[in-house]
Parts: structure tokens; sequence; C-alpha cells
């Protein structure tokens, strides 16, 4: 797409988009007019204090991707327009926040190469859970993407992952019964990789299933 017509497509989109008021739309939902509650103020603070952290934290998100999403797909497609070879890939974690949506438009606007989806793992936050089917609806309801989508499971997911997190020690998704979040290894700089990477859990199965 010429780049100069991209950008008169997109500054009034950017527009639009920016004033949408995610806060208000959203808590609606759950019988709350953010307008006479709180400090009366639609943003992201508001929602928090109203229903939430994780409320709160969702509308935030979809506040700043007002401003990035415009600007995003027009580097995509000033890339493309560079160099054709360009791959773009896109990864969309469903949960319950968003299990419902249609992202279509979005996925036209980006043309990526390659769509990973996954069903959230509800090891921090069990309250973004969704069912089986659920994920499923939400792949049927994108199943004209099905040459390019990549969905997985919990299955899929668990175990299947070899991680290192800032403080250089590899974590997995497999915890024992009845606990929550990460297992972490000791840190590589103490023990070394080979000792730290077998004190997690990783399927090599699955792993390499990937590759």
């Amino acid at each position: 797409m010429n780049v100069i017509f991209l950008l008169y497509l997109l500054v009034p989109a950017a527009f639009l988009m920016g004033s949408i008021p995610f806060g208000l739309i959203y808590t609606k939902g759950s019988g709350v007019d953010l307008r006479s509650t709180g400090s009366r103020n639609i943003g992201a603070t508001n929602v928090t204090r109203i229903l939430g952290k994780n409320w709160g934290i969702f509308v935030f998100a979809l506040d700043v991707l007002k401003g990035f999403l415009p600007l995003l797909i027009a580097k995509l497609n000033l890339l493309r327009s560079l160099n054709r070879q360009v791959k773009i890939k896109i990864n969309t974690v469903v949960n319950r926040f968003n299990h419902d949506h249609n992202m279509s438009g979005f996925i036209n606007s980006l043309g990526p190469d390659k769509w990973k989806i996954f069903k959230v793992l509800p090891i921090a936050e069990p309250e973004s859970e969704i069912s089986d089917m659920q994920f499923y609806d939400f792949l049927e309801t994108h199943r004209e993407y099905s040459n390019i989508m990549f969905p997985e499971d919990n299955d899929l997911m668990t175990g299947s992952y070899i991680m290192i997190d800032p403080l250089g020690r590899f974590f997995d998704n497999t915890c024992r019964e009845g606990q929550k979040g990460y297992r972490y290894s000791k840190p590589i700089t103490k023990v070394g990789a080979y000792n730290a990477f077998h004190e997690t859990t990783v399927d090599m199965t699955k792993f390499m299933a990937r590759y």
C-alpha cells in the first residue's frame, strides 16, 4: 500500500480510536457508570478503584493500544513497502476479557504471516481462566484465518517452553499440585546452566515439536 495513502487513512483512524471510551464501555457491562462513581473519571485509575486491579489493567492496556495500534500498522506497512521479505507474527492470549472479541479487523490491518493463539494458562491470575468451549468458540470465530493460525491449549503449553528470567533462572509452568505460579531453578551464575536446567521440568518431546 502506498505510504502517503496509508497516512491519509491512519490519521483519522487514530483520531477515532483515541476517542473510544473503553473504561466507560466495559464497566457498563458490570452495571457501573464511571461518570457518577468514584472520581467520575472514565480512565483506568477509576476503573481500578471501582472494579479492581484486573479490570484496571485491562482498560489501561486498551487505552495504550489506542495510540499504539495505528502507529504499529503504519510502521509494519512501511517495512513491507521497503522489504517484501519482512515476516509478521502475532501472539494472542485468549482469556475472560477477550474471548468473545472478533479480531478480524486487527488481523486484516496487520496481515500477519503467522498467528499464534494461546488459551490463557491461569497460573498467576486464575480469574482470567476460560473454558475449553470459550477457547474453541474464539477459534471458530476466526476460522477464516486457519491457514495462518497456530492454536495452543493448556496441555500443549504446559512444560513445552524453555524460559529464563532476568535473574538468570530457568523457570517453567509445571507447578506441583496445589501450588500457584512458576517453578524456578537456582541462578545459572551460581550452579551452572546444566544443573539449573535440570531443576526444571520441560517435556522435550513437546518442546522439539515446536521447531
